[in-house]
């Protein structure tokens, strides 16, 4: 029986999911969104029957929602690092693109960009209060913030390299920032000032944290080592060796028992905190493990990788719980929220993702866009040119004349790696624009949107014969779209 929460659950989701389709036009609600939600949900059951027909067509959908529960877009190159508020309420990245982003966690709504950074932004944190904001650059400073302004409150100077990591102390009194001079720096939270230099390490350090009474601070190293080191005298306590490459991220356990390291060798880590011995390796990634976290309850760790995908372990026993798909490309930070039911992950994709944490000779000039062209491509019969732009348009050019024949809008403009899915037959063009809608040319309509998991990875993922559509997507499925009799939307 279909409960009213359950319904309510999935027209959130539903909502989340097809809005760039559904805000374009309400019909897309019925020839494309009903067609993609997923099989075993209380919206499916109930309202399948309204789909507008889309004949023969072929589309294998999954049966519950995905567990990446929104993407959130703004930056303009690879987000470095995430991470959330105390409450829980707020999200702050940090960027390539100089910036740090702070955004509504629950709506994805963006409430403000803090410029003042140089270079690229390694690191973020907040303050255990949630009234500051630390980050750390490629420019070699740490920058402080008003959390609720974004004033910049202070700069921290003194590395003589980029700043890879930052933290705060349990008690918000302290930061702690390692750099690629191969140092840990300590600083007076308030005002700024520089506490203490730890030297130790051979090579630079990419990662650092506080234990959880502040006693204690962790790092790790292109030297492949881990290094503990007493948070109030800077004296170093230990080294725990293991890793066969750089150590990229660490962690302490919310009880402070154990530490978890994320290495270039693919691999995670497992250590006891207090006698330094070796706990636990877990495999599973293909590619560096970037990115560690502790769930805030101590039972699970969640990993980003290289290889484009979280990974979800259980803390104790080590075993792989989940594998969470969906960037196009590195997975560069992770973070639980506060509750432990969420995980928010930044990539070189440019795209932050919120995951539910239990369930990549000149012959002539053709003027016509106002910004940035990111994308061209020739129709397969060379007759016609595709050109994607940060104007938001997609125009089409007469490739023998170089006159326009035609302007398409879209939501989006084409900031990533761009591509146009082009297929033809006859006098019937059709292609796949980078927001998802699939475009004929001849007459000159939208047909039907494609959510991201279903869109083609390239130009040999897309074929017609002039009635049918087929689209080989990311993940393996084939879908089929008979687009014979749809109306112009």
């Amino acid at each position: 029986m279909v409960t009213v929460i359950a319904l309510l659950d999935d027209c959130e989701r539903f909502i989340r999911e097809f809005f760039s389709a559904i805000n374009t036009s309400c019909l897309q609600v019925y020839h494309s969104a009903l067609h993609f939600t997923p099989r075993r949900t209380a919206l499916w059951n109930l309202y399948k029957h309204k789909r507008l027909s889309l004949g023969n067509s072929n589309i294998c959908i999954e049966e519950t929602w995905s567990p990446c529960v929104r993407i959130i877009d703004g930056h303009s190159f690879w987000v470095r690092s995430v991470a959330f508020s105390p409450d829980g309420t707020q999200i702050v990245s940090g960027s390539d693109d100089n910036t740090l982003r702070l955004w509504d966690a629950v709506s994805g709504a963006h409430l403000n960009t803090l410029n003042g950074h140089s270079n690229s932004v390694w690191s973020v944190a907040f303050s255990p209060d949630g009234t500051q904001i630390v980050s750390g650059s490629a420019d070699n400073s740490l920058r402080l913030w008003d959390a609720v302004s974004g004033a910049h409150l202070n700069t921290l100077n003194g590395h003589s390299n980029w700043v890879w990591s930052v933290a705060f102390s349990p008690d918000g009194t302290r930061i702690v920032s390692g750099s690629y001079d191969n140092t840990l720096r300590l600083w007076d939270a308030v005002s700024g000032a520089h506490l203490n230099t730890l030297n130790g390490h051979s090579d630079s350090v990419l990662s650092v944290a506080f234990s959880p009474d502040g006693t204690q601070i962790v790092s790790g190293s292109e030297d492949n080592t881990l290094q503990l080191w007493d948070a109030v005298s800077g004296a170093h306590l230990d080294m725990l060796n293991g890793h066969s490459d750089s150590v990229l991220s660490v962690a302490f356990s919310p009880d402070g028992t154990q530490i978890v390291s994320g290495s270039y060798d693919e691999t995670l880590r497992l250590w006891d905190a207090v006698s330094s011995a070796h706990l636990n390796t877990l495999n599973g990634h293909s590619d560096q493990v970037r990115s560690v976290a502790f769930s805030p309850d101590g039972t699970r760790i969640v990993s980003g990788s290289n290889d484009k995908t979280l990974r979800l372990w259980d803390a104790v026993s080590g075993a792989h719980l989940n594998t969470l798909n969906g960037h196009s490309n590195w997975v560069l930070s992770v973070a639980f929220s506060p509750d432990g039911t969420q995980i928010v992950s930044g990539s070189n994709d440019t795209t932050l993702r919120l995951w539910d944490a239990v369930s990549g000779a000149h012959l002539n000039m053709l003027n016509g866009h106002s910004d940035s062209v990111m994308s061209i491509a020739f129709s397969p019969d060379g007759k016609l040119i595709m050109s994607g732009s940060d104007d938001k348009t997609l125009q089409l050019w007469d490739s023998a004349t170089g006159c326009n024949i035609g302007i398409y809008n879209t939501s989006t403009p084409f900031v990533q790696w761009p591509h146009l899915n082009w297929e033809s037959q006859s006098s019937f063009y059709c292609f796949i624009s980078d927001d998802g809608w699939v475009w004929a040319t001849d007459p000159k309509q939208r047909l039907c949107w494609i959510p991201v998991t279903y869109r083609p990875l390239d130009v040999n993922s897309l074929a017609t014969n002039g009635t049918y559509i087929a689209l080989g997507s990311v993940d393996g499925r084939v879908i089929i779209l008979d687009l014979s009799d749809r109306p112009l939307l």
